[in-house]
């Protein structure tokens, strides 16, 4: 399957919120209402087969330098065709161009991202701050998903970030 992954447009907020959705029965998946997808649709990639939006993974800057990798969901019509792998490939080179730290992310699923050189950390490796955050959008989430998401099945992975390429 060709895709192709490029920066989110204001067309796409349905789609993206549309995505996340149809994959709410991924628990390592959180669900962002639509007024905090549009505040941060800048920092979305969506894949596209044709003119249909198949795709999405966030690429969202933390204080102290961070990047985080979030909201990698595609259709469910679309699983196992590759727009998971194009999605990261392009994620990694996005995030590296904006940050010169660690990009991370927390995953129910630290199989699948291992395969992109992600390795296990320790949650407490991240910044208070970047925490604080995260504990914010647990909350956001179903109460069903809160225990599981602090004391349980997410995994925090860690990529060692290159420095960004510069172009002078």
């Amino acid at each position: 399957m060709t895709v192709h992954v490029v920066p989110a447009t204001g067309a796409d907020l349905t789609a993206i919120h549309d995505l996340l959705r149809a994959n709410r029965g991924d628990h390592s998946l959180f669900q962002q209402p639509p007024a905090q997808l549009a505040r941060h649709l800048p920092e979305f990639l969506v894949a596209r087969d044709a003119a249909t939006v198949v795709g999405c993974l966030q690429v969202h800057r933390h204080p102290r330098g961070s990047v985080e990798l979030l909201a990698v969901a595609v259709h469910p019509a679309h699983h196992g065709r590759g727009v998971g792998r194009s999605l990261m490939a392009a994620g990694i080179e996005v995030a590296r161009t904006r940050t010169s730290g660690s990009i991370w992310l927390g995953t129910a699923k630290p199989g699948y991202f291992a395969r992109f050189g992600f390795e296990p950390m320790s949650r407490w490796a991240l910044p208070l701050i970047v925490l604080i955050g995260k504990l914010k959008r647990v909350a956001q989430q179903p109460l069903r998903r809160w225990l599981p998401a602090l004391f349980g099945r997410h995994v925090f992975m860690r990529l060692a970030a290159e420095p960004a390429v510069s172009s002078s």
